[in-house]
């Protein structure tokens, strides 16, 4: 399963693996959840469903997880 972070501070979208640390299965790495800069979307079945969705969300920057991808 794979998850988006939609940062609107930043403008980008970050594509994860749901195993990957900073994603925790779409919770994030805090032990806080917070919607100040960013969602986490998902999940998705597969990466090229997480790719289609990342794309209709139109923003500048759109990341690949260097660390789970």
């Amino acid at each position: 399963m794979y998850y988006l972070y939609e940062n609107w501070t930043h403008d980008y979208v970050g594509i994860h693996d749901e195993d990957c640390n900073l994603c925790n299965k779409g919770k994030g790495m805090h032990n806080k959840p917070s919607i100040k800069n960013g969602i986490w979307i998902g999940p998705f079945k597969d990466q090229k469903e997480a790719e289609f969705v990342t794309s209709k969300l139109k923003r500048k920057t759109i990341l690949k997880c260097s660390r789970c991808l």
